[in-house]
């Protein structure tokens, strides 16, 4: 091939980049070399950022008066390095251009080149002009200009209906949920991959969504960080060290008070957040408040009638999962009592609900579907 297809996902914490071999037009193949680069690992990274203000933010987006702090611009900076680190250490010595599809979390630019909305970090809205630049500094050569930024979210679902082993291959209507640091919404309806920002009118993003009981964020309150920052916040006085998630499940396992309390109540909030799901495509509107008072949700859309053949947990939820089987009972628990608060034709739609959710291997989806978007850029 005359060029190196590359394909990077960016995240809240690290950035992983892989060459991507495509096989056909609608298949991929392997996803070779993955490296991951941590942005902490990177010099000048501030372990301290916080985020302007979400409202504030969206407030920006909306009135086109973007107003970067200093801190957003240094750390950006950084988020750009770690991309090209990661795509010298992809190519090495190789002298043949490269096609890089690319990922990130965030509401994006008018033009698609940049972040202009983030939750977790820094705000980049000039971000391939900052990446072609500084490519050029190592004289890395693109084949084609980049397209511009894509969704990791929808680059999710695009690489679970293109990859082999993806989970939304074989079914015609699947909702994915990957959660990791972050959560990442995608979805296919009736054999089509529908963008959530195609769709935003009747359907909103896991960011967007409040918890009922706790009225913070569905995506703090199932998030890798979140469910740690729970159990800590929950066993401080027992408990003062750094941890992760994982932790929790593993001391829930056994029986530890604290962390089964913490799981519980995120499986309250994860359950909650499903069912709004079936919801939506059921009957339409939420069943949950948004974040940004000033927006609301079309109470009908195309697809009413329709359910989940399947329900997708992908990324470290979907690891979880998989590797803790009491995880499946507190959530199920909780998902079975909001179902029987609907209608019989509802819950005869949902019966099968254990077969339906299944948990993803393909830890590399968003990377698979950042690759197989450039490469349709370049064919087309």
């Amino acid at each position: 091939m005359e060029y190196i297809l590359i394909a990077l996902d960016g995240g809240a914490t690290k950035i992983r980049s892989g060459i991507v071999e495509i096989v056909e037009q609608n298949k991929i193949g392997d996803c070779e070399h993955v490296v991951e680069t941590i942005y902490q690992n990177m010099p000048g990274f501030q372990q301290d950022f916080k985020p302007v203000n979400i409202n504030e933010q969206l407030y920006q987006f909306k009135t086109q008066q973007i107003q970067l702090t200093q801190v957003e611009i240094q750390q950006g900076n950084i988020i750009v390095q770690a991309a090209v680190q990661s795509i010298r250490m992809l190519i090495k010595d190789s002298i043949k251009p490269i096609v890089l599809g690319i990922g990130m979390p965030g509401l994006k630019t008018a033009n698609g080149q940049g972040i202009a909305v983030m939750a977790n970090g820094p705000r980049i809205p000039n971000y391939t002009e900052q990446l072609n630049q500084e490519l050029q500094k190592w004289n890395i050569r693109l084949y084609k200009n980049i397209h511009g930024l894509g969704s990791d979210a929808d680059y999710c679902g695009i690489g679970e209906n293109y990859a082999e082993a993806g989970l939304m291959r074989e079914v015609s209507t699947a909702y994915y949920l990957g959660i990791g640091t972050g959560v990442a919404d995608a979805m296919k309806i009736h054999g089509e991959i529908i963008r959530f920002d195609q769709a935003k009118s009747w359907i909103a993003k896991t960011w967007e969504l409040l918890d009922p009981s706790m009225d913070i964020s569905m995506e703090k309150c199932t998030s890798m960080r979140g469910i740690w920052e729970a159990y800590e916040a929950r066993s401080h006085a027992m408990h003062n060290s750094e941890g992760n998630a994982e932790e929790v499940f593993i001391r829930a396992n056994g029986k530890e008070p604290d962390a089964v309390a913490t799981l519980q109540t995120m499986c309250q909030a994860l359950s909650s957040l499903i069912l709004d799901r079936m919801h939506t495509l059921y009957f339409g509107g939420t069943t949950l408040k948004l974040n940004n008072p000033d927006r609301s949700l079309e109470p009908k859309h195309p697809f009413v009638g329709n359910i989940w053949d399947r329900i997708i947990l992908g990324q470290r939820m979907g690891y979880l999962w998989k590797t803790y089987p009491f995880f499946h009972e507190y959530f199920y628990n909780a998902l079975q009592q909001k179902i029987k608060a609907y209608s019989l034709d509802f819950q005869r739609a949902y019966t099968n609900i254990q077969d339906k959710i299944q948990a993803s291997s393909l830890r590399e989806a968003p990377i698979l579907g950042a690759a197989i978007a450039a490469y349709k850029k370049i064919i087309h």
